[in-house]
């Protein structure tokens, strides 16, 4: 029976030691392992992203510029539109006063009721 418990100490210590070296040995390993691929990827993604920042960037810039020469006339239209409709509009308010203080005094002469204000 004792020789049974001195395999079964044994086989643990073995174990143990085992789990330990093994420890040691992949766990630098892994280490190594991931600082190499850290090092490796992290500048390639570092490259990576400034590459595609560098064509994208001057891409948007030059959509951006493409759209900006394109609009310029359609801005231009769209002000001179505003313009034109704010001239029609205070034109045709003006002669509307206008009107009025005409009718109100012709109504006021011949002594006439006045029409509904608007």
């Amino acid at each position: 029976m004792s020789s049974n418990i001195d395999i079964k100490q044994f086989k643990a210590v073995l174990e143990e030691v085992l789990d330990q070296k093994l420890e040691e040995k992949f766990g630098t390993f892994e280490t190594k392992m991931d600082n190499k691929l850290e090092e490796k990827f992290g500048t390639f993604e570092t490259k990576m992203d400034n590459k595609l920042e560098e064509k994208f960037g001057t891409f948007e810039t030059k959509m951006d510029n493409k759209l900006e020469t394109k609009l310029k006339p359609i801005h231009k239209k769209l002000n001179k539109l505003q313009r034109d409709l704010d001239a029609t509009i205070s034109l045709f308010d003006r002669d509307i006063v206008n009107h009025k203080h005409r009718i109100d005094r012709i109504e006021d002469h011949l002594h006439l009721s006045h029409t509904v204000n608007l």
